[in-house]
């Protein structure tokens, strides 16, 4: 009688444990200059914004969306696969926004794993046509919000000391992520502003880990090959180097893609 009571115990506890999820903020500015080919007869300041939140454990994602000055009323939403400036495949669709305010929300289950390597590197672009631009009206690509640290305005020690404190204020669970472990080995690594590092080295990449937007983008590291491949880095070849940009991450397009 006392294990059956113990066990029921036990089960009524797990029941309120919640799991705690990755999750990365992304963002798109709509407009009618991205799209391609180009909209015929669009109104001048026409455009939107659209704001996504994936969960890494489910691979689901969110979003969120605002039009506004259309030419019309939209009649479909995708997101596509392409670079900037380049009309690519549809892979997602998506809800269609009001006809009256401009704005719409949903949830996509279970994006693929190649989508998301897309979602996460500025692969993907949202976009909305109209009857007068079936095509397509206003596009903008899909990026990781900035992290809260960044290499772009901290020093080294001072974007190690960020991203150490970061992951600290992280929820236990949080921290045992595989993705957060490997943050916090490369991250101390990062060459961040520097200007010379030790020889006979070559530039390391580390992948983008944008879980909770810590950092975006991907870190270079000055290492020694064998160095690199122990920490699971990308080596660029002999002769490449961190200093003085990192070559890892390309810089940052006007909408904000690879910017970290």
């Amino acid at each position: 009688m006392m294990r059956m009571w113990i066990a029921a115990v036990v089960a009524l506890s797990l029941s309120f444990v919640t799991s705690v999820f990755a999750e990365i903020e992304l963002q798109a500015t709509l407009d009618a200059a991205q799209e391609v080919p180009a909209p015929q007869g669009t109104n001048p300041g026409e455009g939107g914004t659209a704001s996504f939140l994936f969960n890494d454990e489910d691979k689901s994602l969110q979003y969120d969306v605002n039009l506004h000055d259309l030419t019309s009323a939209p009649v479909l939403g995708h997101l596509h696969q392409a670079p900037i400036l380049v009309a690519g495949p549809v892979v997602i669709p998506l809800n269609v926004p009001s006809a009256a305010t401009g704005e719409v929300s949903g949830t996509i289950t279970g994006v693929p794993a190649d989508l998301v390597d897309a979602l996460l590197s500025g692969g993907l672009y949202i976009n909305f046509h109209t009857a007068a631009n079936p095509a397509g009206e206003v596009r903008g690509q899909v990026t990781v919000k900035k992290g809260s640290c960044s290499c772009l305005n901290l020093g080294a020690k001072a974007f190690k000391s960020c991203v150490k404190k970061a992951i600290k204020n992280l929820d236990k669970s949080e921290r045992k992520e595989e993705a957060i472990k490997l943050l916090a080995k490369h991250a101390p690594l990062a060459s961040c502003g520097k200007s010379s590092g030790p020889k006979k080295t070559i530039a390391c990449c580390f992948d983008n880990t944008p879980e909770h937007n810590i950092v975006t983008g991907k870190l270079c590291a000055a290492l020694t090959p064998k160095a690199c491949k122990k920490l699971k880095g990308a080596s660029l070849g002999a002769g490449s180097t961190c200093f003085p940009t990192n070559p890892c991450t390309p810089p940052a397009s006007a909408s904000g893609a690879f910017a970290f």
